[in-house]
């Protein structure tokens, strides 16, 4: 089995990865970091110093930019106490990033059981070092990173179905919700670069059997 965690401490290649492949493991772990636990100095420094890739679409140009002079701006101080009001607050957050909230207002519902049962046939499990559920969006992401990593295991046409099952339905308003957030400051600018990665990857799936 592998376990989904986190590799908060490995350095980032993007976006200035020459492999796409790689490139895209890549952004869904930045995107699963980010969501699951808010920046320290050191990352917001890694992210302050991107290279920012200009061959690739615009759409994404402006994303890299934007999260980069968000990531120069910011304190890490400041980004834990906004962190603390977009998902957790007093009770809960402004945002609930769990899949089953989008998919049925519930918590801990169907979609968590289907979930797990999915992963465990794909001989993933989550590490017991974290708390949240499987179908949090960081955990979401960390698993697709898994499984683009992992392509002698995996097939694309895995990556898809994971990508349509758990993702495709309600991510966009994932991010949406998170730029528009009342509380969201640095986090604007990540779910400014979700919400294009994950246009990009929709549009590269659906074109797969054309």
């Amino acid at each position: 089995m592998i376990a989904i965690t986190l590799r908060t401490t490995e350095p980032l290649h993007l976006p200035e990865d020459n492999n796409p492949e790689w490139q895209r493991a890549d952004v869904y772990l930045l995107l699963s970091t980010l969501l699951l636990s808010p920046p320290d100095a050191d990352r917001l420094e890694q992210l302050s110093q991107l290279q920012l890739d200009h061959n690739a679409i615009k759409p994404m140009q402006l994303a890299w930019a934007q999260l980069k002079l968000a990531a120069l701006r910011a304190k890490a101080s400041d980004i834990e106490l906004e962190y603390n009001g977009l998902f957790i607050g007093l009770g809960r957050g402004e945002l609930i990033p769990y899949a089953c909230w989008y998919l049925t207002g519930m918590l801990m519902d169907k979609p968590l059981a289907r979930l797990r049962s999915d992963l465990a046939q794909l001989g993933l499990t989550r590490s017991e070092t974290l708390r949240e559920p499987e179908d949090h969006i960081a955990l979401l992401c960390q698993t697709m990173s898994v499984l683009i990593q992992h392509s002698e295991d995996y097939t694309y046409d895995t990556q898809q179905q994971f990508f349509e099952h758990y993702l495709a339905s309600w991510v966009g308003r994932f991010f949406n919700e998170l730029q528009h957030a009342q509380h969201a400051r640095f986090y604007r600018s990540v779910g400014h670069l979700g919400e294009q990665f994950f246009n990009l990857e929709r549009q590269a799936f659906s074109m797969l059997h054309q």
